[in-house]
This record gives structure tokens, sequence and C-alpha cells, in this order.
């Protein structure tokens, strides 16, 4: 019955997104029907799951409306002031520009080359690391290179490696504004590849597909005002070959990481005893078990730990900090413990850094400024669009999609590629804006 009427709730979301702002494609709609669906699968109960405690149901339940109420608040506001005043017209985008379609297509060929190779290098770092003999016999053993110290010197190819982001965003923007036809805004693509053939996950090839995606989709609405998706026999048969090829390399990375260690305990056959294929069964547990481990993290959370204010949320940023010796202390951050739920999950949703720096306030208060100015920056885009903004909101969309695992913020690459990324803008602005007397030294040719 709960499954029901989650699923009917997330499709209103999607009505009112359509209503407020525009569009299907919005923060609210995005995060109100994917939290949506997640709740009604962990209550299709295919694997057992433990029923939630009253204090997981008023955390989870909690922040998914206080988002929804955040983002009602900044399209209802900008509704009523659009009613007051009179009707606003979208401003030119820029960087639909001949000028700027040059300039792109040498960043993303520099930048894309780049990483690519960063990649690859990166990879090399983490084989060499583990010897090329055992990584023929055992190639899980890869997995456990980046978290040695000693193995800390080759991380700087793992950060370059995340420019892979910067292409994907550009590369995405690119295909919509331009053209589909410069094999460049591929790159990213084939860096992903190779970066999670080095650690064996599957996050940085995900994030990047919807990084591509995000970018892709927020440029064509814009452009056409709204997504205009012409569906044909011969895009069906591209897009279905090439998700079938992308989850047969997300699940063979899967396999070669679990290794000769895979536990029983993964499988349907334990806790069903039914013949669900595996892979069906592992994509429904990614996408229904992260709630009942947030329930085992909170039920199980000492309360009389110190609460970090915001260094657990922003660690990476927090780290930094601590080397050079502006924080005397490090939070206590554990990573990859398991929880019974009762299968083994390591994952707790984005809540679990939030709840640990402020409790249960920060879990109602937070997703509310989260819904508030995700909101409000998608609607500032639609009408007063810019580069810097849609950057911005693919790194929010990125955070948005992936709450319902973890933080994106806890990634040191996402925060190196956005620092990167805002540095190119700015030169960008600086040395090659139409303004700029030295413009026609870079437009030709």
């Amino acid at each position: 019955m709960l499954t029901i009427i989650f699923t009917i709730w997330g499709y209103l979301t999607l009505l009112i997104s359509k209503r407020l702002f525009y569009s299907y494609f919005s923060p609210f709609g995005i995060f109100g029907l994917l939290w949506a669906l997640l709740f009604a699968l962990y209550y299709l109960k295919i694997i057992p799951y433990f029923d939630l405690s009253l204090q997981a149901k008023l955390i989870l339940y909690g922040s998914y409306f206080s988002f929804l109420i955040g983002g009602l608040t900044a399209g209802i506001a900008f509704q009523i002031k659009r009613r007051n005043n009179k009707p606003r017209k979208t401003t030119t985008f820029s960087f639909l520009s001949k000028n700027n379609q040059l300039f792109f297509k040498k960043a993303i060929l520099i930048v894309g080359t780049l990483a690519f190779v960063s990649s690859i290098i990166y990879l090399l770092k983490v084989i060499e690391f583990v010897d090329w003999q055992i990584v023929l016999q055992k190639p899980w053993l890869m997995k456990y290179a980046p978290r040695s110290d000693l193995f800390e010197i080759n991380k700087i190819w793992g950060y370059l490696s995340s420019f892979n982001y910067i292409v994907a965003i550009m590369g995405g923007f690119y295909c919509a504004a331009f053209s589909f036809r410069y094999w460049p805004v591929y790159l990213a693509i084939a860096g992903g590849l190779v970066n999670s053939m080095a650690s064996l996950g599957r996050a940085f090839m995900i994030e990047i597909v919807i990084f591509y995606l995000v970018a892709y989709f927020l440029t064509k609405l814009w452009k056409e005002k709204k997504l205009k998706l012409k569906i044909t026999l011969r895009k069906t048969v591209i897009g279905g070959i090439i998700l079938v090829l992308f989850f047969s390399a997300l699940v063979s990375v899967v396999n070669i990481r679990r290794g000769v260690n895979f536990d029983a305990r993964y499988t349907s056959e334990y806790y069903t005893g039914s013949t669900i294929p595996d892979p069906i069964f592992q994509y429904y547990r990614y996408f229904s078990a992260n709630l009942p481990a947030f329930d085992a993290f909170i039920t199980n959370f000492d309360e009389n730990e110190k609460m970090g204010y915001g260094k657990i949320t922003f660690f990476p940023i927090t780290k930094q900090f601590y080397k050079l010796g502006i924080i005397k202390e490090l939070p206590k951050v554990k990573n990859y413990e398991n929880v019974r739920t009762p299968i083994p999950i390591n994952t707790f949703t984005y809540l679990r850094p939030i709840y640990q720096d402020f409790r249960f306030l920060g879990t109602i208060i937070l997703p509310y400024l989260i819904g508030l100015i995700s909101s409000f920056l998608f609607l500032n885009f639609l009408f007063k669009p810019n580069f810097i903004k849609l950057i911005i909101l693919s790194y929010i969309y990125l955070y948005i999609i992936s709450t319902y695992i973890a933080s994106s913020l806890s990634s040191m690459m996402i925060w190196v590629s956005l620092l990167v990324f805002l540095f190119i803008m700015l030169i960008k602005k600086h040395f090659f804006s139409d303004k700029n007397p030295f413009k026609k030294y870079v437009t030709k040719g």
C-alpha cells in the first residue's frame, strides 16, 4: 500500500514541478521523484528489511518534505514576483556565440586530453603499486591501493583525472548548444572508464554520466524553453545498446571488486529463495537498502560524540585546513563498515554527515536550505543564464541525485574539479571575452 502511495506522490511532485518551475527537470522534481521511489522500493520489501524506527522515520520523512517545502518556497515566491511585475524575458546566452564555440572546442580538447592521460597514468601507478603479476591473478586487490598511505604521492594523478568531470559538463553543454559530432566531448567517458578500472569503483563513471546529462538537459531546456525528446527507432536501439553496455560494465566492475571473497549474503537466493537474476537484485538493493542502513546508523550512534558543525559534511576541506594547521583536530570519519539491514550495506544517504554535524535539527534545516537555494538557482538560470550558473547547477544536481547513497561533498575530486573549473571560467572571462582587445588572436584558426 505504501509503495503505491509513494509512487503516486512521486508523480504528483513532477506535476507540481512542471507548474511552478516550467519543467519536470527541476531540483524539486528530481528530488521529489527520486526519494518517493526510494520509499516505494523500500516498502516493496523484496528483501525482508527491518522496519524503520520512529526516529529514522522522523528524520527521513522530515528531511524529504523539508527539501520540498524549501523548493516550494522559492517557486511560489518567484511566481508571486512574476505576477506583480512585467513578464520577464530570458536574456541571451552569450556562450552560444561562434567565438565561444571555438573556445569550448579548444578547452574540451586540451582539458580532455590532460584528464584522459592522467587517468591512464593513475591506472598504471595503481598496477605498479600492487604489482603486475598480482593484478593478473587477483585484480580486486587494486581497490586497496588508493587507501594506502604509501600511495599518497601518486594521488595527484587521481586528482588530475577529476578533470574528466569538467570535460563532461563542457561536453554536455557543447552537444546541446552546438553539435554531437565533435569527438573530444566523449573523452570524459573514456577517462571515466580508465579511472573506474584503477579504483574498481562505479561512482566515478556514474558521476561523469550524470554531469553529461545534466549539462545537456539544462542547456537544452534553456535553449528550447522545454525539453523536446524526439523518440525514433534508431535512437531507441542506440540508446538501448549504450545502456546495456554501460550496466554490463558496471556489473563487471562489481564482480571483479568482489573477487574470490564474494559474500553469499549479497544474493537474492540467500534471503528470498527466489531466482531473481542477480544484477536485478543488486540494483534493487542499491536503491532501497540505504534507508534501513541509515536507521541502523542512528540506532547505534553514540549521541555523546562531539558535533562536527560542518567538519564532517565538508570533510575534504576540513582535511586541508588540518594540514595547514588551521584546524587542530580532525573529526572521526568511518568509511567502510557494514551494518545489517539485514543485508550488509555501508552507504547511509546524504543525511549521515549532516546528522553527525548538526543532529536532528540539521537534518530538517539543511534540506530546506538546499531545496530553497537549488530551486532559486534553477529559476534564475532559466531567465538569466550564464555558464557559471550552469556549472554550479550541475554540481548541485549531482549532489541531489546522489543523496540516496551518500554526500558528494565528501569527495575531494569533486572539490578539485569545481575549483579548477571556476578558475578556467575566470581565465575565459578576463582573457577570452568578446570585450578583450586580444580576442582576435583567439578567434583565428
